[in-house]
């Protein structure tokens, strides 16, 4: 009797936290942090908020920067705005930055279910819920991170949508795209194992965090002189020489060779040197390592990062580098390889998807910023990349086959293709061909 009364008293919980959502204010749910000093369970509350709820000020910002620039560098441009102390207190910096009258938000991006069937307890308003070891994670790193830090709201699937409620799901189908397009920020939480300890490259990332500061600090064109592609301007201005130096010592990779003479084997016989390798060539097995895990195979991503903000970031081991500085790299590479004669052709033909997927990115941007007499042709061309991408995703759901990508697409898509769970995928395949044509069948069956 005792069991019963606290199931159904679980189940009333669990009720009130899933009410409906009132669309016509826009509402989603969010998640924000009971106590981010914790260190233990991750502890949440859920709550109801209207994406309607803008401060009068940032409603001034939009209006005035939405003709000029995207909606993707919004956020960017509006957080940039602010500059802090060091010890400025967090409320203040959470209240500076926050567009919302209720505060601001970021959504994770990670990856659902686990090879191990593994699963960990989170508690959600007072109620433990089971969620997948990846998804636990990937919250206490949030808790931790400087947006969970200064009181930044959380958006993830698992919880923010009632996994149990059929119309809930069908609902959110087509409201993730301006749920991620609307972020402050999206986190690619790709942390699932130990990464690159066994080639003794030391933590997981660190070249690609190097390559991040100098992207930030000196933009494009000093990430190409670095990784050797373009002549190496820095002798010029002796002052950003010893700059960027410093940073190659302060990352403990000053043994690299920084020049544009070697491609694969820097000046070592050995594939990939056993001496000084090249920067290139340690960034290219850190990609491998990185597009191997299983979150860059998973089709709601292609989504997720297309329209996410440029505040967005990437989680790997220890560190974390903006989603644009992993773009820039692995467009740099991409080019490189095709204009070199490298030796691992098949090396290269396996980062070719991620490489694919991360210009589809820069590829959608296009067609957010396009005029409106511009966009049929970038949408056709768009297409054509996605169909690709899709070939080499994956979903546990067969109907995520359309869903996951439907929001990419106009109305005139959208609206002719019936979301419902409880369908079968040939009927929801069926109604997507029909409405786009020059999409094959081979690709979605």
């Amino acid at each position: 009797m005792v069991v019963c009364d606290k199931n159904r008293s679980r189940a009333r919980k669990m009720q009130d936290l899933y009410r409906p959502l009132d669309i016509s204010k826009n509402e989603i749910r969010l998640l924000s942090f009971e106590d981010t000093a914790d260190s233990g369970t991750v502890s949440l509350l859920l709550q109801h908020v209207s994406l309607n709820d803008m401060k009068p000020e940032y409603t001034s910002f939009y209006d005035e920067n939405a003709s000029a620039m995207g909606a993707f560098q919004i956020c960017k441009a509006w957080s940039d705005r602010h500059e802090f102390l060091l010890v400025a207190p967090k409320r203040e910096i959470h209240d500076a930055v926050a567009r919302f009258t209720w505060g601001d938000y970021i959504c994770l991006s990670y990856t659902w279910g686990d090879d191990a069937g593994q699963s960990a307890t989170v508690v959600v308003n007072g109620v433990s819920t089971a969620v997948n070891k990846h998804l636990a994670a990937a919250l206490r790193d949030v808790r931790e991170s400087h947006e969970g830090q200064i009181g930044m709201k959380v958006w993830v699937d698992a919880l923010c949508i009632n996994q149990a409620d059929v119309p809930d799901r069908n609902a959110h189908v087509l409201r993730v795209r301006d749920i991620f397009g609307g972020a402050f920020s999206v986190m690619a939480w790709t942390k699932e194992q130990r990464d690159l300890e066994f080639l003794g490259l030391g933590q997981p990332g660190e070249h690609l965090e190097l390559c991040n500061v100098v992207f930030k600090l000196y933009g494009k064109r000093a990430l190409e002189e670095i990784l050797g592609v373009k002549e190496r301007g820095w002798g010029v201005d002796d002052e950003q020489y010893e700059e960027v130096m410093g940073l190659v010592r302060i990352h403990n990779v000053d043994v690299l060779v920084f020049d544009q003479f070697y491609w694969e084997d820097s000046d070592d016989s050995d594939d990939f040197g056993s001496g000084r390798v090249h920067l290139r060539d340690v960034l290219a097995m850190e990609l491998m390592q990185l597009f191997r895990k299983r979150y860059w195979s998973r089709l709601w991503v292609i989504q997720e990062l297309a329209v996410s903000p440029t505040t967005s970031t990437v989680w790997w081991g220890k560190l974390t580098f903006d989603l644009s500085t992993l773009q820039a790299v692995c467009e740099i590479l991409h080019a490189q390889s095709k204009t070199e004669e490298c030796m691992h052709a098949e090396f290269w033909q396996e980062l070719k998807p991620r490489f694919d997927l991360l210009a589809f990115i820069s590829t959608w941007r296009e067609l957010e910023a396009a005029p409106a007499d511009q966009g049929r042709q970038l949408l056709d061309a768009s297409i054509q990349e996605l169909k690709q991408l899709e070939q080499h995703a994956a979903c546990s759901l067969p109907q995520d086959k359309v869903y996951g990508l439907l929001g990419l697409f106009p109305l005139s898509v959208t609206s002719a293709v019936t979301i419902d769970y409880t369908r079968e995928s040939a009927d929801v395949v069926g109604e997507f061909l029909s409405a786009v044509p020059e999409w094959e069948a081979s690709t979605v069956n």
